[in-house]
């Protein structure tokens, strides 16, 4: 029966699939690496031009069987981008061609990308997400985009590369290496996550005897400018990580705006070291919070990084968060934090947090540490007050 279908289909020289809805084709091609859908403009005269109107875009650059080099990568993707001209676009996955500059560093004097500019300088872009980049520019600017996702991507560790995305409403920064970006005027974005930790450059050095460390000795007096926190002012949603020997979030809040909007918080070991001057610091500028996270992890640079911190001015550790409704402290398994827990919940009730809306949760952690603070401290919840 097949086979007689079959010779039927040969003898009429049906096309059923060129038959197909335009929309129905666009998102089939969709589905193939650009370079293939392109292919498809040979089969007839139907399939000439319904490449240029496919939605996504799925740019594979590693494919030696049909990129013999960068250049060429290069070449093809710039016709591509030609041809298509101003036709609407959803989204666009690049996977660039590495080459040997890659894996060579940072450069002395970046140059401008042109190829670069001119791939992601669409007039509507509102989603773009970098993975795996050296982005060694000056400046990165983003007009119409409304979310941007950097991950392990590396900046130059000589200076910090300005982006400028006014109508962004999400950003997530996540393990980047050389010098955090200094972040422009964002007064729309709703949703923040950053992770400094990892191979962030911006670390204190030590001791405080070394006059050239900006997290002991900062700038002189009038000249900083804050690098990440007076942007996120607007924020709803807000989680900063990062390693307490970074310094960026503490120096920051030495001139911290009033998040006025901020809801939700979550912070991590950096608000932790002495005497819980940031933590303090920064509930007392977020008027409507009403749930905040605070995760204690291990960190075997805890103790040197509070050594060499910055001192600074001391202030009255009180607050005032009416909507705070939910305190959650989250405790890597076996780690020995009890008197840190205990400092923590003493601030939290002594400032009008009642004990009943403060919650205790382990977290995964490695293995090889002795005991928890969060099993014995939750033991002790009905006496936490006063503690």
């Amino acid at each position: 029966q097949f086979e007689g279908m079959r010779k039927k289909a040969v003898v009429t020289s049906e096309d059923r699939i060129s038959e197909l809805p335009d929309v129905l084709l666009h998102h089939v091609l969709s589905l193939l690496p650009v370079h293939e859908a392109v292919q498809t403009s040979v089969l007839a005269r139907r399939w000439r031009y319904l490449w240029k109107h496919i939605p996504v875009l799925r740019l594979l650059g590693p494919n030696k069987k049909r990129f013999t080099s960068a250049e060429d990568f290069d070449k093809f993707m710039n016709h591509l981008i030609s041809l298509r001209g101003h036709l609407p676009l959803v989204s666009c996955e690049i996977q660039a061609y590495p080459t040997n500059d890659d894996y060579a560093g940072e450069p002395d004097e970046p140059l401008p990308n042109i190829y670069f500019d001119s791939w992601i300088h669409c007039p509507m872009l509102e989603e773009l997400k970098m993975q795996h980049c050296g982005l060694w520019v000056r400046k990165m600017s983003f007009p119409s985009l409304k979310r941007l996702w950097l991950t392990e991507c590396n900046f130059p560790e000589a200076y910090r590369v300005c982006i400028s995305a006014p109508s962004l409403v999400s950003l997530c920064l996540h393990d980047s290496g050389g010098k955090t970006p200094l972040l422009e005027s964002m007064p729309l974005l709703d949703t923040v996550s950053l992770d400094l930790s990892g191979r962030c450059k911006d670390k204190c050095r030590g001791s405080g005897g070394d006059p050239s460390c900006e997290g002991c000795h900062g700038y002189p007096a009038g000249s900083y400018r804050s690098v990440l926190l007076n942007t996120l002012s607007n924020a709803v949603n807000l989680e900063l990580k990062d390693q307490p020997e970074v310094y960026i979030y503490k120096r920051d809040l030495e001139c911290c705006p009033i998040f006025g909007r901020l809801k939700t918080l979550l912070l991590d070991m950096w608000c932790r070291a002495t005497d819980l001057h940031a933590l303090v610091r920064i509930l007392q500028h977020t008027p409507v919070l009403e749930k905040l996270t605070l995760q204690l992890r291990s960190d075997w640079n805890l103790l040197s990084a509070a050594r060499g911190e910055r001192k600074h001015v001391r202030i009255e550790q009180s607050f005032s968060c009416v909507h705070l409704k939910e305190v959650s402290i989250e405790c890597e398994e076996k780690l020995r934090v009890k008197d840190k827990v205990n400092q923590i919940v003493k601030i939290m009730t002594r400032n009008g947090v009642l004990t009943e809306n403060i919650s205790f949760k382990k977290i995964p952690r490695p293995e090889g540490f002795m005991y928890g603070a969060c099993d014995q401290f939750a033991y002790q919840r009905n006496s936490l007050s006063p503690i």
